[in-house]
């Protein structure tokens, strides 16, 4: 049986992908050896949060018809108006996912908007913000807005992930 695949050679394609396996794996390791966090670090096999990386850090609020209901320590939300909300994280927003969704959206259809604040850099989702947070880059601008009504309070989740 070992003689059917003695004369066979791999194709291209099969080269290729074993050299990409081997480099990714090859990396991942070198990473693991190079990075920061060693066993030292961790004790017991807890992971606190000063552990992690301020970059890492994800928040998350609840807004019920304008008040923080829950979320992460540091997450503020004032009312601007009916319907519009700033929302301020411990951390600079930029280059983070901010995710949204509103907690009503099947029995009145109301969407969540929004924008980062921090001036208008000419990026898509900047915003001049009004006070009392303007230009702050750890600032969201959240609308909510419910078909043939417009904007109107209604109740939010959003979080800032890495």
């Amino acid at each position: 049986m070992g003689n059917a695949f003695k004369g066979r050679r791999p194709s291209p394609a099969t080269l290729i992908a074993l050299v990409a396996l081997f480099v990714s794996l090859g990396s991942a390791a070198y990473a693991l050896q190079t990075n920061s966090v060693k066993s030292k670090h961790i004790k017991n096999s807890q992971v606190k949060p000063s552990d992690i990386n301020k970059s890492a850090e994800a928040a998350w609020i609840f807004v019920s018809e304008n008040q923080r209901i829950n979320g992460s320590p540091g997450v503020t939300v004032t009312r601007l108006d009916p319907g519009s909300y700033q929302v301020r994280f411990p951390f600079s927003v930029r280059n983070r996912a901010l995710l949204a969704a509103p907690t009503d959206y099947e029995s009145t259809g109301t969407d969540v908007t929004l924008l980062r604040c921090g001036g208008a850099t000419g990026e898509p989702g900047d915003a001049d913000c009004p006070p009392p947070y303007p230009d702050d880059p750890r600032t969201v601008l959240v609308t909510t807005n419910a078909p043939g009504v417009g904007s109107q309070d209604s109740s939010f989740w959003l979080a800032a992930i890495p």
